[in-house]
């Protein structure tokens, strides 16, 4: 009986001091507010680099008529990733508003990505060694 109050004390002490380490935390993460914009001309540095650390968490994203479409992440774009892979486009609220598709460029949410045509677009990809390197699909 005895170990059975001990364990019950350990655990609800394990947990109230999980629940006040919680509370601590949270209002420091949610006053932490994404950035969004373009990428600055400060980042591209003389050498060809490129100083991720100088762009916004969410960079700007171009519809097909040159109009802005919303925002990707800057970590899906500023690292090696698959070059055939659709990036999520987001608002400033940070829901969903489509795809940016390697071909076909923007593609708003609801609309079938087959069923837009294919149009050449440079899509820049950000290297393990700081560089950038830009690739122009043809469709």
């Amino acid at each position: 009986m005895k170990t059975r109050k001990t364990n019950a004390l350990r655990l609800l002490v394990a947990v109230g001091a999980l629940t006040a380490a919680t509370a601590i935390a949270l209002p420091a993460l949610s006053d932490t507010k994404p950035t969004f914009g373009t990428i600055p001309e400060d980042a591209w540095l003389e050498d060809g680099t490129f100083d991720a650390d100088r762009a916004p968490d969410y960079i700007v994203a171009w519809a097909r008529d040159g109009s802005e479409a919303g925002y990707v992440a800057a970590a899906d774009i500023l690292v090696e990733n698959d070059e055939d892979a659709a990036i999520p486009v987001v608002n400033d609220e940070l829901n969903l508003v489509g795809h940016m598709v390697p071909g076909k460029g923007f593609i708003a949410v609801g609309t079938p990505f087959d069923s837009v045509e294919k149009l050449p677009v440079t899509v820049y990809h950000g290297q393990a060694d700081g560089t950038v390197k830009a690739t122009t699909i043809e469709p």
